[in-house]
């Protein structure tokens, strides 16, 4: 009977594997995955803010990417014209993205 070895744990953080690629590359797909060609909607929850994830793989990824993500996008913002209220994803999405 043949044993299975266990899976080895590594004792440090692992490199993600798209930090192994030339710069021009990884700008290559962060451009692919994280701009749009339309308006992403801040004012609720939507798959547009999928990208948005890979901002938080790791903090060379969320370095090198998260100008590129915020200055070539444009976010739209709804407001409820009886209320003026702004819903409390867009405010918890304001807060998170004004550390940049």
């Amino acid at each position: 009977m043949s044993s299975i070895d266990a899976p080895t744990m590594s004792s440090g953080p692992q490199q993600s594997p798209i930090l192994k690629l030339p710069p021009e590359l990884r700008n290559a797909i962060y451009r692919c995955v994280l701009i749009s060609d339309t308006p992403i909607d801040v004012s609720e929850r939507n798959e547009n803010l999928t990208p948005c994830y890979l901002l938080a793989t790791c903090r060379q990824i969320r370095a090198e990417a998260s100008k590129m993500y915020y200055s070539e996008n444009t976010f739209s913002v709804s407001v409820n014209h009886e209320s003026d209220a702004i819903s409390e994803f867009t405010r918890t999405w304001l807060r998170a993205t004004s550390h940049n």
